[in-house]
Parts: C-alpha cells; structure tokens; sequence
C-alpha cells in the first residue's frame, strides 16, 4: 500500500471543536500531544446556530427508534424547556460571552488552560470561526489544506452536522486501492467523531443525562463515557474505533460529570493519533490497518436517537435527584482552569460572570434538586505545560491524577 505522506510533507489535523468547557478542555491537552507527534493542527470553530422548533426535512424520523422523543433533526435544535437553555448557557455561552473576552483584555499565564485564540498564538497555529462547515467557500479551506498534506480531521463536540460533500473530501484517498471501508490503513485521510456518550445507546444529545437518567431508574451500577467514530452521513451512526467509559455518580451534576468525561475522551484521541501514526509511519506494505467495528446493540439496550429532554422528562429525572449544574460549581471551574483560585484576577474574572449571570437572568441560588457541588480540580494531564511563571497569584497546584485502569459490570463492559 502506497503512502500518503513523504518526509517532511506538512501533516495538517483540522479541529472542528465546540465552545463548551469539555471541548475546550480537551483541545487544550490534545494540541500539544499533535504538535509534539509531527502534525499541524488547524482550530476551526464552528457557530452554534440552533433552529427554534425546527426540524429538518432530510430527515425521516422513520430511521430512528425514539424514547420519548418524537423527532430527529440534522438541524441543532434550540431547547424549549428553561433549565436545559440555562445549562447552555451555563456550560457554552458563558465561555464565549463572558470569560474568553475577559482573557483577551487580561490573560493569565498561570492558569492551566488557554483560550483556544491563546492555544493558536502560543503555538504559531491557524484558528478561524466557521459560520457553515457546509459551505462551498469551507470546502474550498479543505482543499487548500488537503493540497498540503492532510492527515485527516477530528470533530470534538461540534455544534454543525457535517454533509456529504466535505466528509468525502476529507476522506478522499491518495490510494485508490484501498477499498476496505471497516479499516484505516496507512496514510489514509481519517475524519473522526468524538461522541460524549455510549453508542449506539445514546446517540444524539444530552447523552450523559440520559445515562444518568438511566442510572437512576437501575440504582445499578451504570457507565457514560465517550465514542470515537467515524464520521459519515447520519447522525453518530459511523463505525466505532472505540469506547471508554467511567462509572455515573449519584452525586454529581451533569456538569461535573461532563467534566470528568474529559480524561478518557482525550485518551481515546491519544490511542487513536498514535496507531494511526505507527501504521502510516512504516515503510513496509501492510495488509491490515487500523480496525474500525460495526456499532452492536448490547442486550436490553437499543440504538435511540435522542433529542433535548422534554418538559416531562426534566421533571421525571428531577424527581430522581439529577442535578444539571450550580452557577458555584461552573464559576469555580472555570476559575480553576482559567485563572489561579484567590488570585486578583480570579476575583476579577468572577465579577464578570456575576454581571454575565444577572444580565442572562440566571437565579444563582437555583440548583433545581440538590445542594451545590463544587468540581474536582481539574486533571490537567502530561501533555499541557509543566511550567508556568507565578504572576496572577500564587502557583497552580498540580494534581495529575491517575486514569482508571478498566470498568466492567452493569450493562456493559467498557475498554479504558
């Protein structure tokens, strides 16, 4: 099999990364580990542009087996119920709206995370806004960077549904002798998904409150966790490269469960980039590449589609205690990945989210079904700076943490 690349032809890895904490946080650990094992990546970030009650006609709600949600969409659908728009807002806008704007006029270089702009000028990289991944002047943006050398693409909660046309071009291959579809053999282009839940159980959105959900009507032992797939035409359909879990705790939020998907979500696009590094760095003909694995329903389990909770399903999953997110625990997060805690700027980042708060009308005493929780301190991981020069406050503290070595039980057995 022929190679993709020849020495040293750039590697170019597009990123089309959301704008929430959890994908900020792993792009924050994953462009150090690109740029350290030879590629280039390029920082596209995609418009969270939901449709009111839209819903697309592309779509035949025929093709997906529905728990109590009547229908799917190509289209990111904004929520009708208020505590789930409050925890966007909570989990994304706030980022972009009050907390990025605020950096730009006063960053901190001690704090364990960078803006994603931050993360493009420390390391000389291209980042661009993309109003449409569809449009055919993006298409052209691939094509220049394919001209160049791509090594293929990877989605991390991308808030945009990617069509026909650009996922052909990303995966278009340089050998045309290559036909295996449930493989990636060397060199070949890869356009990756990384899904924030079990699949095929929990496709769609929200797929960490489902499992949580589910946890709760079990009081079993229960796993969320994360997907990484191929990206094709329907919605988080394309084969698995593989899945890893960790177990639900009854008591934590969505947010700080999502949080702590950030670990083994970047572990899967370590495991990922590097075989796929290993294959397409030999130079000897190979007959087998990088195994992809048709998605299986596991006993009890079907493949459901899901969309926004409902009014009735927010009340249910109330009604059993599941909390979304405190303004406390998101304020302290934050603070702890973007500033130093009890620094000046700390403080004064937390006054700019308090004013955010008030100006989006978010109750701050309001928690729904428990008490606030504060968020673990994050696990930055050994592929984010090491060093960092006290000047917000006093010095970060590093709790690097251990990654689970492996789960079984419950429904499911999940590879970690």
């Amino acid at each position: 099999m022929t190679m993709m690349f020849k020495p040293g032809r750039e590697r170019y890895v597009p990123l089309f990364v959301g704008g929430d904490i959890v994908a900020q946080s792993i792009l924050n650990e994953f462009v150090p580990f690109l740029i350290e094992n030879g590629f280039t990546p390029v920082i596209y970030l995609p418009a969270y542009n939901p449709v009111k009650g839209a819903v697309s006609a592309s779509v035949s709600p025929a093709r997906h087996t529905f728990k109590k949600a009547s229908k799917a969409s190509k289209s990111m659908v904004l929520p009708d119920n208020p505590e789930i728009a409050r925890f966007l807002k909570l989990e994304r806008k706030i980022l972009d709206e009050a907390v990025f704007p605020f950096l730009k006029q006063e960053s901190c270089p001690d704090a364990k995370m960078m803006t994603p702009h931050q993360l493009a000028q420390k390391y000389g990289l291209t980042i661009k806004d993309v109003t449409n991944v569809n449009a055919p002047e993006f298409l052209d943006e691939i094509r220049s960077l394919k001209a160049k050398g791509l090594a293929g693409a990877l989605s991390i909660r991308c808030f945009q549904i990617f069509k026909k046309p650009i996922i052909d071009l990303i995966k278009a291959s340089n050998d045309p002798a290559h036909l295996d579809p449930e493989t990636l053999g060397p060199g070949e282009p890869f356009f990756m998904n990384l899904h924030p839940g079990r699949l095929p159980q929990y496709r769609g959105v929200f797929s960490t409150l489902r499992a949580m959900a589910d946890f709760a009507r079990a009081a079993s032992l229960y796993y969320f966790g994360a997907t990484l797939h191929d990206v094709n035409t329907g919605i988080d359909t394309g084969l698995t490269y593989k899945m890893k879990g960790l177990p639900i705790k009854s008591d934590e939020s969505l947010y700080a469960h999502n949080l702590r998907l950030v670990l083994v979500a970047t572990k899967l696009l370590h495991e990922f980039v590097s075989e796929w590094q290993g294959l397409s760095a030999s130079t000897n003909e190979m007959k087998e590449g990088i195994p992809l694995h048709q998605q299986i329903s596991h006993a009890g389990d079907k493949a459901e589609y899901f969309t926004n909770p409902t009014n009735g399903e927010m009340d249910e999953m109330k009604a059993m205690g599941i909390r979304l997110a405190s303004v406390d625990e998101v304020k302290t997060a934050l603070i702890e990945r973007y500033s130093v805690p009890g620094s000046d700027h700390a403080k004064r980042l937390e006054k700019v989210m308090d004013r955010w708060i008030a100006d989006q009308g978010i109750d701050p005493g309001q928690d729904y079904a428990g008490p606030a929780r504060t968020v673990a301190a994050f696990d930055r991981g050994p592929s984010v700076r090491s060093a960092r020069r006290v000047v917000c406050g006093r010095p970060p503290v590093n709790d690097p943490g251990k990654p689970p070595t492996g789960t079984t039980g419950g429904r499911i057995a999940l590879r970690v």
